[in-house]
């Protein structure tokens, strides 16, 4: 009975350890538990006073940049309208130089415009005088040619005026005849008696030329008036003058010629 009650009593302390052990398992573990949450829990505040801290110099800078942007915004508005004003003041001096210019402009138009005013009358009073004196000096050269041109033909006139060809020719001339091919023969030996190297003259300066030229041409060499030439031709005075002019155009290669001009050079060829 004893030992049965020895045992008892000792599985009873047995037992009363293990509980014991056990509570202080459980408290030792409960004790773990939560410092380690503590920790976790300091660390989670670590981070986020980490966290704040940069977010909050991530704000300061930015706050930081944000004012300096602005400070140099209003720098730059301040430069610009600055420098604007500054170009205002520029351009209305500007302006006002150019309307000084304007004015020295137009003063001096005025002024150039009143002295070609007085060149241009004291010009047109020379050019009149200076046309009036050509006019009178080609008036008089004219005159000196036409008085040329008669005596030329008068001389040619008396040379060949003895002539029996000279004198039939006047007689067709007068009789409204036409030259005929055996008198154009006539008239071209008569000439060459005395000037052998007429035609080749001629022929030289004036390659093509027409019959009626060439028959105009000798009998004005004979010394016929332009009228007896007209009527031998059986052209009219007008359209004989039209006919010098056109060989005078030909063998000068003018544009434009007087009739005493081609009339001239006929006789002298």
């Amino acid at each position: 009975m004893q030992c049965e009650a020895v045992d008892s009593d000792y599985q009873a302390k047995v037992t009363e350890n293990l509980q014991t052990l056990h509570e202080l398992y459980d408290y030792s573990r409960v004790q773990k538990d939560s410092y380690r949450n503590h920790l976790q829990l300091i660390e989670q505040r670590n981070r986020m006073q980490i966290m704040w801290w940069i977010l909050g110099f991530i704000i300061f800078a930015v706050m930081a940049v944000c004012c300096g942007i602005y400070i140099w915004h209003k720098k730059e508005i301040s430069k610009a309208e600055l420098e604007l004003e500054l170009a205002k003041k520029g351009m209305v001096e500007q302006e006002h130089r150019i309307a000084l210019l304007h004015e020295r402009l137009a003063n001096a138009r005025d002024e150039m415009e009143r002295k070609l005013a007085e060149k241009d009358i004291e010009v047109a009073e020379l050019s009149a005088k200076e046309k009036q004196r050509e006019v009178e000096e080609m008036k008089e050269k004219l005159d000196e040619l036409r008085k040329h041109l008669r005596l030329e033909a008068k001389s040619r006139r008396q040379e060949y005026h003895g002539t029996e060809l000279f004198q039939s020719l006047l007689y067709k001339a007068r009789n409204r005849d036409v030259l005929t091919d055996e008198d154009c023969e006539d008239v071209k030996a008569t000439l060459l008696e005395k000037d052998p190297l007429l035609l080749k003259r001629l022929y030289d300066g004036m390659p093509a030329i027409s019959r009626v030229e060439e028959q105009t041409f000798l009998l004005l060499r004979m010394g016929l008036t332009k009228s007896e030439t007209a009527t031998l031709i059986a052209h009219s005075q007008q359209g004989t003058d039209s006919i010098c002019n056109r060989m005078f155009k030909k063998a000068k290669g003018k544009s434009s010629v007087r009739s005493a001009e081609a009339y001239n050079w006929i006789l002298e060829l």
